[in-house]
């Protein structure tokens, strides 16, 4: 018997018979909590500028250089990231998004200075230019019949991002919790400025998206491109397995 791939079927013929469960779940909260990254910081800069820029006593002028140099950089690195997620692949591209949006998150929430603050947005900037790829992965991962409300259902984690950030900023910035001066409390330059406390917050769902990222499978449409039938089939297989459909691949036949 012959796989449907070596048959010359699409590859939406078995993601649609692989069907929507327990597998498509995992992905659509990997990936969208990776999507969310950019709303976290699109979000946290409108109340990075303000606060951080007079922690470091800089002009109100210069609060802009923030976002500027974020989305600078973010505008540099889509058309690299988009070479990387076509060139080795989606999920690298995907995973290497995410970490760097971590590091340039954590590095601004300890930055000792604004202009240490600025490189570090500019990391931050870099990571979002793939923000795209786990999108275009979670695409190439759902069943053509429920793609589109699938890929929707990124818009509901783009506004869960957006109350995360509210929501911390009026736990910290509001006054809700305290925090101690520094001077007294081991890591008191940090705990004492609330700013840097949203900061990090908004790198937890970051975070779980990382920790997410063993569960994350490739692209099985990227790998039919690259000539990888086989692990295309493997992925499909296992995308079946989650979803609690016994085969998917020979036809005619139990097996995988």
């Amino acid at each position: 018997a012959h796989t449907l791939v070596e048959l010359g079927s699409p590859v939406d013929t078995l993601l649609e018979a692989s069907g929507v469960g327990c597998g498509t779940t995992i992905a659509v909260v990997a990936l969208s909590l990776a999507c969310m990254a950019q709303s976290l910081a699109t979000n946290l800069s409108a109340y990075l500028m303000p606060c951080a820029g007079e922690f470091f006593q800089v002009r109100p002028q210069e609060y802009g250089l923030l976002s500027s140099v974020m989305y600078t950089a973010s505008y540099i690195a889509a058309p690299i990231f988009g070479l990387l997620a076509d060139g080795i692949g989606r999920m690298p591209a995907t995973l290497l998004s995410v970490s760097i949006i971590l590091t340039g998150g954590v590095g601004t929430a300890v930055a000792p200075s604004f202009s240490a603050l600025l490189a570090w947005q500019a990391v931050l900037g870099l990571g979002l230019g793939g923000t795209m790829a786990p999108f275009s992965l979670l695409a190439e991962l759902s069943p053509p019949s429920v793609r589109g409300s699938i890929l929707n259902a990124t818009n509901f984690f783009w506004a869960f991002g957006t109350c995360i950030v509210c929501g911390a900023a009026w736990c910290t910035l509001g006054g809700v919790l305290t925090f101690p001066d520094s001077g007294w409390w081991p890591g008191g330059w940090f705990w004492g400025e609330p700013w840097r406390v949203l900061t990090a917050a908004c790198c937890v769902p970051v975070l779980l998206s990382l920790l997410l990222g063993p569960t994350i499978v490739e692209s099985p449409h990227w790998l039919v491109e690259q000539g990888q039938h086989k692990r295309a089939m493997h992925v499909l297989a296992r995308m079946a397995w989650l979803n609690g459909r016994r085969h998917v691949g020979e036809e005619g036949s139990g097996k995988v």
